[in-house]
């Protein structure tokens, strides 16, 4: 009679225990979902801020009185400065993880600080000039702190990957904003809208804050994750040729999706459409890059537990099926439709996956972090480089979606050589098991045998 007694406290207390354990997991993961939340609002809140600048240098030139192609350089002077900052921001190395989100809170408050104040700030060309650079600068670092503390969060590549897709789409959320705003609004873009952002910028920056305090315990836990794969080695903490490899798989994303990828004005006035196609394409373009990385993707990998490597091929399956019909169909309005929208769902995870193909073969580090925004950069840049915006549209109105036809293909190709030398030959010489160190293996072996 003891002995059962004893047996039945015993389950009783292992249920209960097991009861705790689940209502701590639920917690944890009721605040890593609010974390997610945070920092896709940041990347939201940088991509208001960057659009909406460039939305305010006609009323902020206008008292100057500068000449039609006064302000040409400013796209070459922005991408300079991206790719300083993005080689900059490699220095987080040296900073905790647990400092990363008081970081990014005082990035996002310096930013919004300075965007409220901008209409004191430009009274000349040299303060119009410094202020674009002032917008510019924090720009890789928000970007790069927000997407490696969304990497640190879940240990699941699925989950983690899911989670990234999630946050990036804030930045394609704040591009629809303020195009729709712009479309849809009989008012100009003036100081008014200038201060209201700023001062919502202000806000969200504050709650940031608060949740900097809520959640501590979650950051400390979770801010630096073991790899999957070649944990506790040195070498994973620095870049390796798989890094690059990853680079140039974003690098030609952001390519394909950039600045042709939204059908910039310029690009369908060399295509001789009006502006009004141009403003639907890029609507369409958002509004399918929204729901691409934010709804589609993180669907597909929370139900399906699929790699990142399988996402970026089948987007750009999805990609070079879209430029199908414009390639047929060159001049006609609804064919171009259907090639932003199907860039911007098959080429819109992409960055996010690219993150989580680095953290699925090595640990994820700041250098990896800072070498994948320069290679965005490069890549987003390099429709805006004169040579290509005025070379492409000369040859012809089917020219340009060929090109885009061979970058998608491009983009597939590299995907199936990186996914076949590292990843697979990586997971065959470890056995299936996910570990490169032998060490590890007898680890596993041990508790095993114990078990």
């Amino acid at each position: 009679a003891v002995l059962a007694v004893d047996f039945g406290a015993m389950a009783v207390s292992l249920r209960r225990a097991a009861s705790l354990r689940r209502a701590a997991s639920t917690f944890s993961d009721g605040r890593k979902s609010l974390l997610v939340l945070v920092y896709t609002l940041s990347n939201t809140l940088l991509s208001v801020n960057c659009h909406a600048f460039r939305l305010a240098l006609p009323w902020l030139t206008e008292p100057l009185h500068l000449k039609s192609g006064a302000l040409g350089f400013l796209p070459m002077l922005e991408m300079t400065f991206l790719l300083v900052s993005g080689l900059a921001s490699a220095s987080m190395i040296f900073v905790r993880p647990e400092q990363h989100h008081q970081l990014l809170t005082a990035l996002l408050f310096s930013l919004s600080i300075f965007f409220a104040l901008l209409p004191l700030c430009c009274g000349t060309m040299g303060a119009v000039v410094l202020a674009d650079v002032a917008m510019i600068l924090p720009r890789p670092w928000i970007w790069h702190v927000a997407a490696l503390l969304v990497a640190n969060l879940h240990e699941d590549l699925s989950k983690s990957s899911a989670a990234q897709s999630f946050a990036q789409g804030g930045f394609a959320l704040g591009s629809v904003v303020i195009l729709l705003r712009n479309q849809l609004s009989s008012k100009r873009f003036g100081p008014e809208a200038t201060c209201i952002i700023g001062a919502v910028s202000l806000v969200m920056s504050a709650v940031f804050f608060v949740s900097q305090c809520l959640t501590a315990t979650t950051r400390r836990t979770a801010s630096r994750l073991p790899s999957r794969r070649v944990s506790g080695s040195k070498l994973s903490k620095w870049p390796c040729s798989f890094t690059l490899a990853c680079c140039l798989l974003a690098c030609l994303a952001a390519a394909v999706g950039g600045r042709a990828g939204d059908m910039h004005p310029e690009v369908m006035r060399d295509l001789k459409f009006d502006v009004t196609a141009s403003a639907a394409c890029q609507v369409t373009f958002y509004t399918f890059l929204v729901l691409s990385r934010m709804v589609l993707a993180p669907s597909i990998l929370w139900c399906y537990e699929l790699r990142p490597s399988s996402v970026i091929m089948a987007g750009s399956g999805l990609g070079l099926l879209s430029c199908i019909p414009a390639l047929i169909w060159p001049t006609h309005l609804l064919a171009v439709l259907v090639l932003v929208a199907g860039l911007g769902t098959g080429v819109g995870p992409i960055e996010a996956m690219c993150i989580s193909m680095i953290k699925e073969y090595k640990e994820l580090t700041s250098v990896d972090m800072a070498l994948l925004c320069v290679s965005l950069t490069l890549g987003a840049g390099a429709g805006s480089l004169p040579a290509v915006a005025e070379t492409i549209p000369g040859l012809g109105a089917g020219s340009f979606f060929l090109v885009k036809h061979v970058m998608c293909w491009l983009l597939l190709v590299v995907t199936l050589i990186v996914d076949r030398c590292f990843l697979q030959n990586d997971a065959e010489a470890s056995g299936g098991d996910g570990c490169t160190d032998s060490s590890q293996k007898e680890s596993g072996e041990a508790r095993d045998s114990r078990v």
